[in-house]
């Protein structure tokens, strides 16, 4: 299952609007964050696969607001609704919501500074993204945002995502959280790059096959959960 923390900073900064789609969202991209290489396929903001390409780590299926991981074990698929498993763990799962807050309640400015590059042939323009840390510091760094729309819409599932499990915590977004989408959501803008820790590469603007995002088996009923 993927690390909600590779994304979480990035999810945040690119949020848009969802009145705002004068069409279909839909294409495909590669995601390196944190060391990871994931292939993601998204349709509308709401179907989002997303694989590492590695047999035994599966893939991750968000659909009809729920999200899923399928895997493959002894031959036997194996389909887990996340939003369940994270419940039943409670406590014991590894992003507490003060880690949560730490991501987003730092939030100080974002700002445009005017100069521009291409990466991949996709045009983007560079950030200052100020935050601070809870002893009051201060740091900067700098984000390649960008207008392509894949990227803007790829980043509309992820933050539907994101929201997914915070929901599935029991837990409200961070307030940080949504300074950070009042930053960016009229601007109607993607994180293309992100220091040396998140980039996106191999952007495609077709559309995936519906089959991709159907899910292969029943989800799993978990121990406690009832039924």
């Amino acid at each position: 299952m993927m690390k909600l923390t590779s994304f979480l900073t990035a999810c945040a900064l690119s949020a848009v609007a969802l009145a705002a789609q004068p069409t279909a969202a839909k294409g495909s991209l590669t995601m390196l964050s944190e060391g990871e290489r994931v292939r993601a396929e998204f349709i509308d903001g709401d179907y989002l696969r997303m694989e590492s390409g590695d047999p035994e780590q599966g893939y991750m299926l968000m659909r009809d607001g729920k999200l899923y991981s399928v895997a493959n074990q002894g031959g036997m698929t194996m389909v887990i609704d996340i939003a369940d498993a994270m419940r039943m763990m409670g406590d014991a799962m590894e992003v507490p919501q003060d880690d949560l807050n730490n991501e987003f309640e730092g939030f100080v400015s974002l700002e445009a500074t005017g100069r521009t590059t291409t990466v991949d042939g996709i045009e983007g323009e560079y950030y200052l993204l100020t935050t601070k840390e809870n002893d009051g510091t201060e740091s900067t760094e700098e984000i390649l945002m960008t207008d392509n729309q894949v990227v803007v819409d790829f980043n509309l599932a992820m933050l539907n995502m994101v929201e997914i499990m915070l929901e599935a915590m029991g837990e409200e977004q961070p307030e940080g959280f949504a300074y950070m989408r009042a930053n960016t959501v009229e601007k109607g803008l993607g994180v293309l790059q992100q220091d040396n820790n998140y980039e996106l590469t191999d952007i495609n603007d077709a559309e995936p096959a519906a089959e991709r995002f159907v899910l292969p088996a029943e989800p799993m009923k978990l121990p406690g959960m009832g039924g």
